[in-house]
């Protein structure tokens, strides 16, 4: 699923100042992160972005379309 669309609800809370409703559901998608997480550390997965790349100088992440 796409990354915006599993944050439209907290971001649709936030901008109704529902601060509640974007709480618990960013909780809710931060607990799925972390048990995906854990299943993949389980099976010795590595988990790969699709769209950042690690920058071999400074180790951080890099938008890989950027210009």
């Amino acid at each position: 699923m796409c990354a915006l669309r599993l944050w439209l609800t907290v971001s649709d809370s936030i901008l109704r100042s529902d601060q509640t409703t974007a709480t618990n559901e960013k909780c809710l998608l931060e607990d799925d992160q972390r048990r995906l997480s854990r299943e993949r550390k389980a099976k010795l997965e590595e988990w790969r972005p699709r769209l950042f790349e690690r920058d071999l100088i400074t180790g951080g992440w890099v938008y890989k379309y950027a210009e």
